[in-house]
């Protein structure tokens, strides 16, 4: 799979994480087979098994989501890591405020 425009999707998806998990929510199944593009337009799907922050194993399905996503992108010549995703993931949301 090649992505025009890699910076930019990912970008987009990374926005995406973190309005996500501000919300409280964490998508637990986010890879690029979970992203779709159509008409020039990202869409994050099968959010049905997302799970709330308060989950016991939020974090961990936090960091594999972020591992995924840091993984495509940097195939697709994206300087990321799932550390570097998950960092700013948790330091651009708050998931604790309503």
């Amino acid at each position: 799979v090649h992505v025009e425009n890699p910076q930019t999707a990912y970008e987009v998806v990374r926005e995406y994480m973190t309005r996500l998990y501000d919300a409280g929510i964490v998508h637990g199944d986010l890879s690029e087979f979970n992203i779709v593009v159509q008409d020039s337009q990202l869409y994050v799907i099968d959010i049905g098994q997302a799970v709330t922050v308060h989950h016991p194993n939020s974090d961990d399905f936090l960091d594999r989501d972020c591992e995924n996503v840091a993984n495509f992108f940097r195939r697709q010549g994206v300087e990321t890591s799932g550390d570097q995703l998950c960092a700013y993931i948790e330091e651009h949301a708050d998931p604790s405020t309503d």
